[in-house]
């Protein structure tokens, strides 16, 4: 009973990851953000075609083909990198 008090006295400390994480996990929140912006811009140009053209065709695709190539290429990968978290605050 005393172990089991000493144990529960004991600060917990955060394990360590031991597997890498996948770079092609759950989408980011700004890849949903351009995804839902563009899905809505192909909405109103669909209104206002007022009918399901050859152009609105070429829209979807150009949606569909932006969401899998943002999706794919890992954030790291931009052309300047991606800025450290400390850098940005001192700015």
């Amino acid at each position: 009973m005393a172990e089991e008090t000493r144990d529960a006295a004991k600060p917990k400390v955060a394990m360590k990851r031991t597997h890498k994480a996948k770079w092609w996990g759950l989408p980011t929140k700004k890849w949903w953000a351009a995804l839902t912006t563009a899905l809505a811009a192909w909405v109103i140009n669909l209104i206002v075609a007022g009918e399901f053209n050859k152009e609105i065709w070429i829209a979807l695709i150009g949606v569909a083909s932006q969401a899998i190539v943002a999706y794919l290429v890992p954030n790291h990968k931009t052309p300047g990198g991606v800025p450290v978290r400390d850098k940005v605050k001192s700015a």
